[in-house]
């Protein structure tokens, strides 16, 4: 009889731990996978999902009901992912039996409760993933723990070729680690140089809204800049293609779902190499590093390879590593057979 595997997230949102989610529940044929969500979400960037995924995500009124429709599916293996998920998971295995796989999807806590209860939940996890290799070394798990990169895409198509515009795009959380200050401050450059120049960002507000409107018009970037709120998973990677470069200057990340698919698209990143970024994304080849504390550099950098059409760039270029799907190797990762 094949294994029952639940996997448990706080909301449905558009964050990356819930897009990976439903593209695991995208590829379980042959699987039996289900999604338990804790809180029920109002969000619309779902609503198309095929009916027979629908079947397999069980909403809840909260954590009592969450243990309560868990115990009803008696799931072999529970995996969590986020710290109000791994509430649910620690108490359920405390009274009952599973196997509980505790995912790491970032190599930083958030506040006081997401520390406390994430840690709570690593001293009794059966089993410890993470999305990068920093994530691991992050929760001190770097030999007792396995990466299952996030190598997420909903496009089977060939990279875009090269069209030499200065169109940038972000997709993502608008929160201060994603730190958009920079990347505004790196339009302002390219903007004073005499470049005409856009830059669209996408995502929900998560804190920083605010503060990066205020950027934006402290910086006299009204006309570059637009921000054009979320987007269904499945679009990402199709609005992705109208764009040139992906500008994501994250102080810290886990895999870095958007930049995947930006250089998986044909796009050429220009971004920070934190978590798991540095790996698939290199320096000079397919992407282009930003130095936050030298934007001015970082500029000058860029333009020169602006200029020569970025000559010598292998864009769309990924490692063997970098192309086998996140849910095989999630799949295998858990030794699930189909």
């Amino acid at each position: 009889m094949k294994k029952n595997i639940v996997h448990v997230i706080p909301k449905l949102l558009s964050g990356g731990v819930e897009i990976s989610a439903i593209n695991l529940l995208a590829n379980s044929f042959g699987i039996n996978y289900k999604l338990v969500v804790i809180h029920r979400s109002d969000s619309k960037l779902f609503s198309d999902l095929p009916v027979e995924l629908k079947s397999k995500i069980v909403f809840c009124n909260g954590y009592f009901d969450a243990l309560i429709k868990l115990r009803k599916i008696a799931p072999n293996i529970l995996v969590s992912s986020l710290w109000k998920s791994h509430i649910v998971t620690t108490l359920y295995s405390t009274f009952f039996d599973c196997e509980r796989v505790h995912f790491v999807h970032s190599a930083s806590y958030r506040h006081f409760l997401d520390t406390f209860f994430s840690r709570v939940s690593l001293l009794h996890a059966d089993r410890v993933i993470a999305d990068s290799k920093e994530s691991l070394d992050f929760v001190g798990r770097s030999n007792a723990g396995e990466v299952v990169n996030m190598t997420l895409s909903f496009c089977n198509e060939h990279p875009k070729n090269y069209e030499g515009k200065l169109h940038f795009v972000y997709f993502g959380r608008l929160h201060k680690v994603k730190d958009l200050k920079s990347s505004l401050l790196f339009i302002s450059c390219l903007k004073k140089r005499g470049h005409s120049v856009t830059f669209d960002i996408y995502g929900r507000d998560d804190g920083d809204l605010k503060a990066i409107e205020k950027a934006i018009l402290s910086l006299n970037l009204t006309e570059e800049v637009s921000i054009k709120g979320e987007v269904k998973y499945n679009e990402v990677e199709t609005i992705m293609r109208r764009y040139t470069f992906l500008l994501q200057t994250s102080l810290s990340e886990g895999m870095g779902i958007s930049v995947y698919q930006a250089v998986k698209a044909g796009l050429i990143p220009v971004v920070t190499p934190v978590g798991e970024i540095s790996n698939y994304c290199i320096n000079r080849k397919n992407s282009l590093y930003f130095d936050s504390n030298n934007i001015e550099l970082t500029t000058e950098c860029f333009l020169k390879y602006y200029k020569n059409g970025f000559n010598g760039f292998s864009i769309g270029y990924l490692s063997k590593e970098y192309r086998s799907s996140f849910s095989d190797t999630f799949f295998q990762s858990l030794k699930v057979e189909r």
